[in-house]
């Protein structure tokens, strides 16, 4: 018996990464059956699937895994390689690119803070300052 979920499912179209597992092999069991019934009802669902695995036979053959290994393991290797000379470069610039940070903040924070009130309420008084001794009189004890 067909349940209104399962008549949605089959109108689903099948993904294109569930036609790559498909044409890969890697779609099996309930899974592969369930794929297969709802590329049977798709307009052109198993064109689809035909497209993809002559297009991985052709990837195949442009591209054998005899000549392609190689290469991928030695931009890899290279790839390590500038990785581990950057390292210190890569350090040093992290380590002045904080400082840099820091400075900038501290700079910031010090334009930021209030000025003295004095200097904010008006004009500055120039009368010379004048120091006093707390007390009456100055005197010995």
């Amino acid at each position: 018996m067909s349940t209104p979920t399962d008549s949605y499912a089959a109108l689903t179209p099948v993904s294109d990464y569930t036609l790559e597992r498909i044409a890969l092999g890697e779609l099996v069991g309930d899974e592969l059956v369930a794929a297969h019934n709802r590329l049977a009802v798709q307009t052109g669902g198993f064109d689809r699937l035909r497209a993809i695995e002559h297009s991985n036979v052709a990837i195949l053959k442009a591209y054998p895994a005899e000549v392609m290994v190689p290469r991928i393991q030695h931009r890899i290797h290279a790839a390590e390689a500038l990785e581990d000379q950057g390292a210190f470069r890569r350090g040093w610039w992290a380590g002045l690119s904080m400082g840099l940070a820091a400075a900038a903040a501290a700079v910031l924070f010090m334009t930021l803070l209030p000025r003295d009130e004095v200097a904010s309420v008006g004009p500055v008084d120039v009368t010379p300052e004048v120091t006093r001794l707390k007390g009456l009189e100055p005197h010995l004890v």
